[in-house]
């Protein structure tokens, strides 16, 4: 799509050690890094979406390092979220 906000499926896929592949829509753009934790297109590329499949396929790209890709979006997770929101909080009393 245009616009994903956050874009919270490529944030569970990663929390889940899964390599992502997307095109470089806003929000995933902020935790995605190409060749660290998943793979980038341009929109309406359906021939660089085939090579990146193809290339992984034969190994010539590799499928990203599971625990490289949870640690990624850790800083998202439930836990730090309500960390971060009491520290905040507590900041502006």
């Amino acid at each position: 799509s245009d616009y994903e906000g956050f874009m919270l499926t490529g944030a569970e896929a990663l929390s889940m050690g899964m390599t992502v592949i997307s095109t470089p829509v806003e929000g995933l753009i902020d935790y995605l890094k190409p060749g660290v934790n998943g793979y980038l297109f341009e929109k309406e590329d359906a021939k660089g979406l085939a090579d990146i499949l193809d290339y992984i396929y034969e190994g010539a790209l590799p499928l990203c390092d599971r625990r490289v890709c949870r640690n990624s979006v850790e800083q998202y997770s439930e836990k730090n979220y309500f960390d971060n929101v009491r520290h905040i909080m507590r900041r502006a009393l």
